[in-house]
């Protein structure tokens, strides 16, 4: 229903519909898009664009309790055809260790750290927007 809404009313700017990153980006800086959805890896970006007029809300939920989160696929699998499983095993679960977690939980790619040792270090602990991305 949203994609109808979106297609025929035009209602949201282009790269809206597939959710190509730099257009996304780029309306919502000028202010042509009112409000982003992203990971905290553009935060920074945002700052520096926005300044003072960035803000950073909860997402909404239907029920009023909350609170709710946007989930997005963003892992390391391992395939039935991977000819060195138990290395990839590996690799993975260094990934799920602290600092290696830390790295990439604070980099441009921003994904949320899934450790709640490195939610509750910084920026996680001392950043109020982060801080609400990890609630």
């Amino acid at each position: 229903r949203y994609l109808s809404v979106v297609t025929e009313l035009d209602a949201a700017p282009p790269g809206s519909v597939t959710a190509a990153f730099a257009p996304v980006q780029t309306n919502f800086a000028a202010g042509t898009t009112a409000m982003m959805i992203h990971h905290p890896g553009s935060l920074n970006a945002m700052r520096e664009a926005l300044g003072d007029a960035l803000g950073v809300v909860p997402l909404p939920v239907c029920d009023g309790a909350g609170p709710s989160t946007l989930t997005s696929m963003s892992g390391n699998v391992v395939l039935e055809s991977c000819q060195d499983k138990d290395a990839a095993f590996e690799w993975i679960s260094w990934l799920a260790t602290e600092e290696p977690m830390r790295t990439v939980s604070t980099s441009i790619q921003g994904q949320l750290p899934v450790l709640e040792s490195v939610a509750a270090s910084e920026p996680f602990s001392t950043d109020p927007d982060l801080q609400l991305a990890v609630e």
